[in-house]
């Protein structure tokens, strides 16, 4: 729960200190500083401060801290610091010093408000490309998750070494005194809560900590690599770091002495908010047919402090969603509310005054000011996540239902969720006249890149290298799609750590394995339209595809789906999106809705024409979005042949024109929206309109061709360092035949190849 700003919380924390029995015992100056200057000691952070950003640190060794959000939970004479809402988290920068190889023991006081999930306390590394070390909560069990010289390994990435309890132990808003200690040099690990030794057993080699890293910062309340990931709900204190492992005995002792700690009693963020909240708003939303409608939705105050309902989906950059109706406890005074519902209704924004103790009921209706599914065209986001790759990381996942009315508040029609568990793979989650969403599978090659599978029904393995993917998925009706192409790196084929880049793609092309080419639209988006242009003009089909990669239960994500495809099925099932997408009748867009059509051409179509003289053809472009088009360009074999202007930034727009055709290509259409309050810039492209000319041929570009020949010669290259590193093909758990990657990629080759001597 997020209010607007307390404006004298100390004053409302002493007005309640009779509450507090045992607060002269609990004083920080009143505890024994019984490890300072201790032997091995590298930091030592109180969190006892009652104001400030600044976080003190008492080991003498200056590695102070500063918060980012976080709340300092005050009694009368001590305090606290807590974690509850999104991005909170508390910073001590990098230091080699506080990385420490041979031995480490993590010390600290903790209250959780939830043992559920993957909860990191403090961390200085990271979960699932492991690095470093971290103090964790996982499902109750407490531990620590280890980047170690055997487990990855020193330099690889991969998952974390995990060192938990092997049985819950942890309770929800109690004091627990816990202590990770490990050694490589005694080949031991041991767990400890309140001194007592709870689980141990044998260590894995040094703490190693990956140089791509970069310089990690040490985190307190979340993921040490990024605070966005695996968030601790609950209040700190008392934490301290050893380069040394501390014995049971000095661990029970640390225990003994700060055992008061246990009834720390303060006044949480929670507790303070509703003393000051006297104010209700009670808002209701419905369609045009009276029937509630779920929206996106954002709430500030007068100093633009985002304000969220109680429990509610709510993100770090101040939206939230409702699902038909939410209320809100608020201080007096003066808020902004804005809701929408994607790009085909209108928003709606509204200012109001709340005044004390006043209970305000409000009820809003949305209208669609254009209709896409009237014309054919459904919006979705065939890579999207409600529960965060398969792995809980913020712990208030939404269930399905919850998840696909997350959708429909952002305008999709259908979604296909990248979070498959057990047996629940293919399970069609909703279907409603203009809705439907199922549970499909993000995964990947061994060295290719990730794979976002659409409308499949097992898990695809197969007995060569590239049936694992495309064939399999295309057997069982469904798609491969090569997903969030240049991964980490931009497109650096030789770095080994990047698992995400789609090394893949010119194979799975050249082979006419990949029908669409999921096009980026932040950050590489210009590189990805100048592969795309490449593509096309070597003469493959392809068509374009959006998509958001957006982890609904991360609390640092966008609203859902910035990024997102429209495509135009027959119907809108699951089969037929799947065939719309196959034959390229697909939009890119982060809004507009965009067709390019000759006659009764339309994407992914061809227009044949008779004869090989040049002649004109005749286009129309029709295009609508919420916030208006500055201009809209006719692409003809990559290049500008046509430029729309729109001096007064029309939201709809129907324009004919005409193009000189000379030889075969294709024809595309991308626009350049306004950008709007509540959404994205206005971007989209279509897939091709193919033109077939007589006997004429595309004629393709040399340095088209040899730029994917060099890019699969790099990744040839590399095989025998991926072969070090990738023992076990992670689809089957069977041994790797590398030749069978380098038949396909000289089959590849040769195919680019031969489009040189064509040029």
């Amino acid at each position: 729960m997020n209010f607007a700003m307390i404006s004298d919380p100390c004053k409302i924390l002493f007005q309640t200190a009779k509450t507090f029995f045992f607060a002269m015992l609990l004083s920080c100056r009143a505890l024994p500083s019984c490890c300072a200057q201790e032997e091995g000691l590298l930091g030592h952070w109180p969190l006892d401060e009652k104001q400030g950003l600044e976080i003190r640190d008492e080991s003498g060794q200056s590695h102070p801290g500063r918060l980012n959000g976080c709340f300092r939970a005050v009694g009368p004479a001590s305090a606290a610091l807590e974690f509850s809402e999104a991005g909170d988290h508390a910073r001590v920068e990098h230091h080699r010093d506080l990385e420490p190889a041979e031995e480490l023991t993590i010390e600290a006081w903790f209250c959780p408000f939830k043992v559920d999930s993957l909860r990191f306390i403090v961390s200085k590394g990271r979960a699932f490309w492991a690095s470093g070390y971290s103090l964790v909560l996982k499902d109750g069990r407490l531990g620590a998750f280890l980047q170690t010289e055997t487990k990855p390994g020193a330099t690889t990435r991969g998952a974390a070494l995990q060192l938990l309890s092997s049985k819950t132990v942890l309770t929800p808003r109690t004091w627990t005194h816990a202590a990770f200690v490990y050694s490589a040099s005694k080949n031991c690990f041991s767990i400890h809560l309140n001194g007592e030794t709870i689980q141990q057993g044998p260590a894995a080699g040094r703490i190693c900590y990956l140089p791509d890293n970069g310089q990690v910062p040490l985190i307190f309340g979340a993921e040490g690599w990024s605070p966005a990931l695996t968030p601790y709900r609950g209040m700190l204190r008392n934490v301290r770091i050893w380069k040394r492992a501390l014995s049971g005995g000095e661990i029970r002792s640390h225990f003994q002495a700060e055992k008061n700690l246990a009834r720390l009693a303060v006044v949480t963020r929670e507790e303070a908010q509703e003393k000051i909240c006297t104010a209700a708003l009670n808002v209701e939303i419905t369609g045009e047919d009276g029937r509630e409608m779920p929206v996106c939705a954002y709430l500030r105050n007068s100093q633009g402090k985002p304000c969220f309902p109680k429990n509610s989906f709510s993100y770090q950059d101040g939206h939230f969603y409702a699902f038909g109706k939410f209320s809100v406890k608020l201080q007096p005074g003066r808020y902004n509310l804005q809701i929408g519902r994607g790009y085909e209704y209108e928003p709606q924004q509204l200012n109001l005054d709340l005044a004390d103790r006043e209970n305000r009921n409000i009820r809003l209706s949305l209208k669609r000011w254009f209709n896409a599914p009237q014309k054919g065209w459904f919006a979705g986001d065939h890579h999207v996540h409600f529960r965060a790759h398969g792995a809980t990381m913020a712990g208030e996942t939404p269930t399905f239902e919850q998840a696909c009315q997350i959708a429909q508040a952002a305008g999709l029609n259908y979604v296909s969720w990248k979070d498959a568990r057990g047996n629940d793979l293919g399970t069609v989650l909703d279907e409603k006249p203009e809705f439907i969403a199922r549970i499909d599978h993000e995964g990947g090659s061994n060295s290719g890149g990730h794979i976002a599978y659409l409308n499949i029904s097992k898990i695809p393995t197969g007995a060569t290298y590239l049936e694992n993917f495309c064939d399999s998925a295309g057997a069982m009706g469904g798609l491969a799609i090569y997903t969030h192409p240049y991964g980490v790196s931009n497109g650096k084929i030789a770095d080994l750590n990047d698992a995400l880049l789609a090394r893949d793609m010119p194979i799975a092309v050249a082979l006419g394995k990949a029908p669409v080419w999921d096009l980026p639209w932040a950050g590489k988006q210009s590189l990805a339209i100048t592969d795309y242009y490449r593509y096309l003009n070597l003469g493959f089909h392809l068509g374009c595809t959006g998509w958001s990669d957006i982890d609904l239960n991360l609390r640092t994500t966008g609203p859902l789906s910035g990024c997102r495809t429209y495509c135009h099925p027959e119907s809108l099932d699951w089969k037929a999106i799947t065939k719309a997408y196959r034959e390229g009748r697909t939009i890119t867009t982060t809004g507009p809705w965009i067709n390019l059509s000759c006659g009764s051409s339309s994407h992914g179509d061809t227009i044949v024409l008779n004869g090989n003289s040049p002649t004109n053809l005749t286009f129309t472009v029709e295009a609508a979005y919420l916030h208006g088009f500055s201009k809209i360009e006719i692409i003809h074999n990559g290049e500008t042949a046509k430029t729309l202007v729109f001096e007064k930034e029309p939201r709809q727009i129907k324009e004919n024109f005409s193009i000189p055709v000379s030889t075969s290509g294709w024809v595309a259409a991308r626009t350049h929206g306004c950008k709007g309050n509540l959404f994205m810039n206005g971007w989209a492209h279509t897939s091709p309109v193919y033109v077939s000319l007589g006997s004429t041929k595309l004629k393709p570009k040399r340095a088209d061709a040899e730029y994917f020949i060099n890019w699969l010669q790099q990744y040839k290259a590399i095989i025998p360092r991926l072969a070090e590193r990738i023992k076990e093909d992670k689809n089957t758990g069977k041994a790797i035949d590398w030749r069978q990657l380098e038949e396909v990629i000289d089959q590849a080759i040769a195919v680019y190849q031969k489009l040189t001597t064509t040029s």
